[in-house]
């Protein structure tokens, strides 16, 4: 019992460090669907399983922190930062599954350049996970928070003109609703990613 009161620093920052590793992982997947949509049934079933073992994580995870009495970072701020980080996850797999059922075999450039997008900033924000175990490096931590907030801005630029592409592009409804899900379940993965940055900011507020 006595053990379980002390702070079990180590288990919660590889926690997190492992759940930023997977979205890095559920991108390369995806990117790997988008560049190349041979095989997409098999490419597809790959960020399943990705995302069905990152919803595993994240529930042992959330146990363990509801276990433990005295943790590394405030309880609340490990759970907002896993359940972000499981939120991109959702949403590249959501991105996958309508590609493949809306049965969307192209890489138009906005998509192109989305992926790209994501998949810097998962490898910034799994950095910046990573140094959450040592708050003395945080003018570093800062930099790859700043770096998250100008990709997202970006991220932002480009689905506005690539929603008023698709008007101009499709007659049909249909084919207009299918790429904009695509498109917006993206962007809004990249919300989620300065939605970490921004929970990382308030522990630097308050720890560095």
């Amino acid at each position: 019992m006595f053990r379980k009161l002390l702070p079990r620093k180590d288990i919660f920052f590889t926690y997190m460090e492992t759940s930023a590793a997977m979205v890095v992982q559920i991108l390369d997947a995806y990117r790997e669907l988008v560049m190349d949509p041979s095989n997409s049934k098999e490419r597809v079933e790959r960020v399943s399983q990705l995302e069905n073992d990152a919803d595993e994580h994240l529930h042992k995870l959330l146990l363990d922190l509801e276990r433990t009495f005295i943790t590394p970072l405030d309880r609340n701020e490990i759970s907002t930062i896993s359940r972000r980080l499981d939120d991109i996850i959702d949403l590249i797999e959501g991105a996958a599954q309508r590609l493949y059922y809306y049965e969307l075999s192209e890489s138009p450039p906005p998509l192109l350049q989305l992926v790209e997008i994501l998949t810097e900033l998962a490898g910034i924000v799994q950095k910046a996970i990573g140094g959450l175990a040592n708050l003395k490096r945080a003018d570093e931590l800062r930099g790859y928070l700043v770096e998250i907030h100008t990709l997202e801005n970006k991220a932002d630029g480009i689905l506005r003109p690539a929603i008023g592409e698709l008007f101009r592009k499709y007659t049909d409804a249909r084919d207009i609703i299918k790429w904009k899900e695509v498109y917006e379940h993206l962007e809004e993965a990249t919300d989620r990613c300065e939605d970490v940055a921004d929970q990382i900011e308030n522990i630097l507020l308050e720890y560095a």
